[in-house]
C-alpha cells in the first residue's frame, strides 16, 4: 500500500527518515498532565540513528556555503555541535541570559506567561557570514524567531534552519524569518490529512479491517497519541 501524506510517500516500510520516528518515544503527561512528550534519548543513544540524524540535518543545506552552525540552547547544543563537525565549520551556541562570559548582544521573547533572554557572543558570528540555525525541535517557534533575529543582526545571513523534529499544530514557522525551514520528523499535520482521507475513503475498503491497520501503523510510528486512537476506534465502530 501507498499513501500520499503531506507532499511525501510513506509505505508500510521506512522512509528515509520513519526508522528514526519509530525510535522516538512517547512520554504522556511530561513534564505536565495533558502533555505527549517526544524523547529523544533512544536516538541519541544509538551510534547509527544518531549518525543518520546529523546526516539528514545536514542535507538541509546542501549546496549551500555555510560558516557556522549556530545551536540553541540546550538540547540544541547536541545536534547543532554535530552537523558543525560533520560540515568542518565552527559551532556557535545561542545560551540563556547570563551564561556566555563576554560581550554578548541579547533579545527578549515573550512565552505564555512572562518572557525570556537569550544571548550571543558579539563576535560569534560576523558580518556576510553563512549561518544555520539548528535545534532539536520547532514548537511555538519564539526561541527559534529570537535566535534568528539575533544572528541577522550581527550582519550574518541566515541561510537555513533545520529542526529534528517539528510540532505543526503549534504553527512554529510563523514566526520564523523568511529563510528555508526544514524539520527531519513533523508531527501533527500529517496526521490530519491521513485522517480526513480515512474518513472519506475507508468505508468503501472494509473500514474495520482497514481502519484496524492504518492504527497499528500509526502506533508503530508514534504518529498518534491515544486520545486520537479512541476518536478513530468511535467513528469506525459507529
Amino acid at each position: 500500500m501507498l499513501l500520499r501524506i503531506a507532499g511525501r510517500c510513506s509505505v508500510a516500510g521506512m522512509t528515509s527518515s520513519e526508522h528514526l520516528r519509530a525510535a522516538v518515544r512517547d512520554i504522556a503527561d511530561f513534564p505536565k498532565e495533558g502533555i505527549l512528550f517526544k524523547d529523544i534519548t533512544p536516538v541519541l543513544a544509538n551510534g547509527a540513528l544518531f549518525r543518520d540524524c546529523i546526516t539528514l540535518l545536514c542535507e538541509t543545506a546542501a549546496g549551500q556555503k555555510i560558516d557556522k552552525v549556530v545551536g540553541i540552547d540546550a538540547r540544541g547544543f547536541i545536534f547543532a555541535a554535530a552537523v558543525a563537525d560533520r560540515l568542518g565549520v565552527g559551532f556557535v551556541p545561542v545560551r540563556k541570559a547570563g551564561k556566555l562570559p563576554w560581550k554578548t548582544r541579547g533579545l527578549a521573547y515573550s512565552l505564555e506567561y512572562g518572557e525570556n533572554v537569550i544571548e550571543l557572543h558579539e563576535d560569534a558570528v560576523l558580518p556576510g557570514e553563512n549561518v544555520l540555525l539548528v535545534d532539536d525541535l520547532l514548537a511555538t517557534g519564539g526561541t527559534a524567531a529570537a535566535a534568528a533575529e539575533l544572528i541577522t543582526s550581527l550582519g550574518a545571513n541566515l541561510i537555513g534552519a533545520a529542526f529534528f523534529i517539528e510540532l505543526c499544530e503549534l504553527h512554529g514557522r510563523a514566526k520564523m524569518p523568511n529563510c528555508p525551514i526544514h524539520s527531519i520528523l513533523s508531527y501533527g499535520a500529517e496526521w490530519r490529512l491521513l485522517h480526513r482521507w480515512i474518513f472519506f475513503t475507508a468505508k468503501a475498503l472494509r473500514p474495520r479491517r482497514f481502519e484496524m491497520f492504518l492504527l497499528q501503523s500509526a502506533r508503530k510510528t508514534s504518529r498518534v497519541d491515544a486520545e486520537t486512537q479512541v476518536e478513530i476506534i468511535t467513528k469506525f465502530e459507529g
